[in-house]
């Protein structure tokens, strides 16, 4: 099942000589349960490409689906963007930006408090996702008292909360050492695959590239080709 689809999107900045096409037509697709790591130079398109994903920006032309619906297209939302990423997307950055003056339980609970009240039994799946990743017995620290890799960990788990259909990560490992960065990579594929999440990381970190199932390549705004032997993405 395809969770995400980004068709022909293009996205330009500036106008006249000084224009730039941040994405030419780029056209990717995720499956349910995929983790896939999107590589290029700095200024290739990466991040673009994942803020349109995200609906954070919005491409001029092309349009983004999200289980098969179509959210955003040339230029315009289909729906109100807040509550899309809200309910349907998990976001993951450098820095976890975890609430200072919040346990490891309650920043997790976040998302789903700004939603309405939390259950019982979300409290209890919260516990036992915070288990998984290895922090069952960090639910009652604050963030200043864990590590790099920890708190990355709570970032993970606040994103994957509210169930989303897709996690967007924006180099997630660039501030943590190699074990580390590992831990965290191999972590998000273990609980978005259970959850069935399809999972995008912008990564530089050639350290964790054969933790992906997939990595594509942007260049200028476009999608390179994949080596030989490589599925492209989105083809079938």
């Amino acid at each position: 099942m395809i969770r995400i689809e980004a068709r022909s999107l293009s996205r330009t900045y500036g106008q006249g000589p000084l224009a730039v096409k941040a994405l030419d037509r780029v056209s990717i697709a995720v499956q349910a349960g995929e983790v896939v790591g999107l590589l290029g130079p700095s200024g290739s398109g990466k991040s673009t490409l994942l803020t349109c994903m995200g609906l954070l920006d919005v491409a001029e032309e092309g349009e983004v689906r999200i289980d098969d619906q179509i959210v955003a297209k040339n230029g315009k939302f289909h729906g109100d963007p807040a509550t899309l990423r809200r309910q349907r997307i998990g976001f993951v950055f450098q820095r976890a930006n975890l609430v200072p003056f919040l346990d490891v339980l309650e920043n997790v609970l976040l998302p789903l408090r700004l939603e309405g009240s939390v259950s019982r039994q979300d409290r209890s799946r919260v516990e036992t996702l915070l288990a998984r990743l290895d922090l069952g017995d960090r639910l009652r620290h604050t963030p200043e008292a864990l590590s790099g890799g920890q708190r990355q960990r709570v970032a993970l788990a606040r994103a994957l909360v509210a169930r989303p259909s897709v996690v967007l990560a924006d180099e997630p490992t660039a501030a943590l050492d190699a074990k580390r960065g590992r831990e965290a990579i191999l972590a998000l594929r273990e609980t978005s695959r259970e959850a069935g999440a399809a999972v995008v990381v912008v990564t530089h970190d050639s350290r964790i590239l054969d933790a992906f199932d997939r990595t594509i390549e942007l260049e200028d705004g476009k999608l390179l080709e994949p080596p030989p032997g490589h599925t492209a993405l989105g083809s079938t």
